[in-house]
């Protein structure tokens, strides 16, 4: 991961003519916790699929084995991030109680995914293609998120809300902004929330309403 941020920084900070120690930052945060949205959602789509042997031979509640993943997720992210400490030790944000909100904005995604990863599981176990065509997806994503590139580069009015619609930029931005010392905007929390909302029902619904079919397509 560290290689991949020095690496990174160098070349895009060239292109976008921005300070490097203004932008390695952006960038480290960006790609860590970018690692985790896609850990969560890639993996946890499988979910089902990779537990198809406990499944059929153990009376678990389903919905343990999205936690599973979810848990191997948090694993591999707490590896990642600490290369965070030594990016802000060297590239300093400032620091003040803002720095706190990284924890709402933290629980808050960690819950929306694992969420959508129950519905998204689901459906793989049912449609095997889906993770596959997810990966694309998720790779499209990449590119249309402020991940490696700044929001604020973006020109003001159409092209900033279109963005804005892709609800990975608000749960990416949740987490980021409080480690660079910045407020996370009134629209980042509404539309973080209100996808964590939509993610909770959708997956209280599909659990609910296909829990017992899983034995049959896995």
């Amino acid at each position: 991961m560290f290689v991949s941020i020095a690496a990174i920084a160098i070349i895009y900070s060239l292109l976008f003519k921005v300070n490097i120690a203004d932008y390695l930052p952006y960038l480290a945060t960006g790609l860590v916790f970018w690692n985790l949205i896609g850990t969560l959602i890639n993996d946890g789509a499988m979910s089902y699929v990779y537990s198809e042997g406990f499944i059929h031979g153990s009376p678990v509640p389903h919905f343990t084995y999205v936690v599973r993943i979810a848990t191997k997720g948090l694993i591999t992210f707490a590896h990642n991030i600490v290369v965070l400490p030594v990016v802000l030790i060297f590239f300093p944000q400032g620091i003040s109680t803002t720095i706190l909100l990284v924890i709402p904005g933290f629980l808050l995604v960690l819950v929306a995914l694992t969420a959508v990863a129950t519905v998204l599981s689901t459906i793989a176990a049912r449609f095997r293609d889906i993770p596959q065509i997810l990966a694309a997806i998720m790779m499209v994503l990449f590119y249309i998120t402020p991940v490696i590139w700044p929001f604020d580069s973006l020109p003001a009015g159409l092209t900033q809300k279109i963005v804005l619609a892709n609800p990975l930029t608000s749960l990416l931005q949740v987490m980021r902004l409080p480690l660079l010392n910045q407020e996370p905007s009134l629209t980042n929390w509404t539309i973080a929330l209100i996808t964590a909302f939509i993610a909770i029902i959708g997956a209280t619904y599909t659990y609910l309403r296909f829990d017992k079919r899983l034995a049959y397509w896995v």
